[in-house]
């Protein structure tokens, strides 16, 4: 696979998984889905939503996990991931 296509792949997939982001953290903050999800989309969005935390003040997203209690920024999107 060259470079390319691996950027664009990363690219697809960042935006696969922002929706899913975004639905979690609409939820979160005002405990309603998104209008129009299936059921089996909101069980996906509860099920993230138990292992992300949203901050609102920084604007970012932690992966929280269930094993221990650190918190993790998730990154979300390609020029994040590259400052790493």
């Amino acid at each position: 696979m060259s470079e390319e296509e691996y950027e664009k792949e990363c690219r697809k997939r960042f935006t696969q998984e922002n929706i899913v982001q975004e639905r979690v953290i609409t939820y979160q903050m005002t405990k309603n889905h998104v209008r129009g999800l299936t059921r089996m989309e909101k069980q996906k969005v509860r099920r993230q939503s138990s292992l992300l935390q949203w901050d609102p003040e920084k604007k970012i997203l932690y992966y929280t996990g269930h094993r221990d209690s650190k918190k993790r920024e998730v990154v979300r999107n390609l020029s994040s991931l590259r400052r790493c």
